[in-house]
């Protein structure tokens, strides 16, 4: 993942790691006491995702302010239907978003796998409908591509898209709004480097507290956590369309089995 330096125009490159856990007696294993560090061997990677197998798994990472991550994966891919190994609720989805934590989507598997496009539609369905509720702060869900193998080989630039062209496929495949669409495939992922950003300067990004948004002429500022030490007020400017977007869950009489031209046309 990278992120581009504003202050000298250069590319920065963030190193991610992506945890497996099957087990629910192994969430322990990435915890710590403090939000603004990471423990090791996590503290050499940016961003830590992590990937649950199961509703215990899931919940726990959600809600458990002492697990320490910045994404956790809706993993449909796993199964060989396209579904996840556990439900998701308004609850966890609450607690993920009150902690800064993000949600991962990837289109990958749907691409490559014509029995996994349905998963891939019902989990975006899933986490929007669980979502409604969700007001403060709204939960981030970001779009990626995610692993390319299939059938034990790398599809590379086969498996991926554009944003735009995926941007359309939400809109089409699981009637989100304009908005919402371009957002998980730009903005959102913003959120998730700011949030890193935060743990570098010593911010405590784990509290739960309110983004307030200014206006000063045609540029946007966020007030940051405040520091663990010292009093000074930090401001960041923002894009403008990352503000107060409006989630809007697909029709649940309407069943979508992926295998329309959503995806063909990809």
């Amino acid at each position: 993942m990278s992120s581009i330096n504003t202050e000298n125009g250069k590319i920065t490159i963030l190193k991610r790691i992506n945890i497996v856990i099957e087990e629910i007696s192994n969430v322990s294993f990435y915890t710590a006491t403090s939000s603004s560090s990471l423990p090791e061997p996590l503290s050499q990677y940016d961003i830590v995702s992590i990937a649950p197998r199961t509703d215990a798994i899931f919940s726990a990472v959600c809600a458990n302010p002492t697990v320490l991550v910045d994404v956790i994966v809706l993993d449909y891919g796993v199964s060989s239907t396209g579904r996840l190994p556990y439900k998701i609720f308004s609850s966890s989805i609450h607690a993920a978003a009150k902690r800064g934590v993000a949600f991962e989507l990837c289109y990958a598997p749907a691409v490559l796998d014509g029995r996994k496009r349905k998963g891939f539609v019902q989990v975006v369905r899933e986490f929007m409908s669980a979502s409604l509720n969700v007001r403060d702060p709204r939960p981030v869900l970001v779009v990626s591509s995610g692993d390319r193998s299939f059938e034990n080989e790398d599809a590379g630039p086969m498996a991926l898209r554009t944003p735009s062209d995926m941007s359309n496929a939400l809109k089409t495949l699981t009637m989100l709004e304009e908005k919402v669409a371009n957002n998980v495939m730009s903005a959102n992922a913003d959120q998730i480097l700011e949030k890193i950003r935060d743990r570098e300067r010593g911010y405590n990004y784990d509290l739960q507290r309110k983004v307030d948004v200014y206006e000063e002429g045609d540029d946007k500022f966020r007030r940051l956590p405040e520091p663990l030490k010292g009093d000074n007020e930090v401001f960041l400017p923002i894009p403008t369309h990352a503000s107060k977007e409006k989630i809007s869950p697909g029709s649940p009489e309407e069943e979508d089995d992926g295998m329309g031209d959503g995806f063909i046309a990809l």
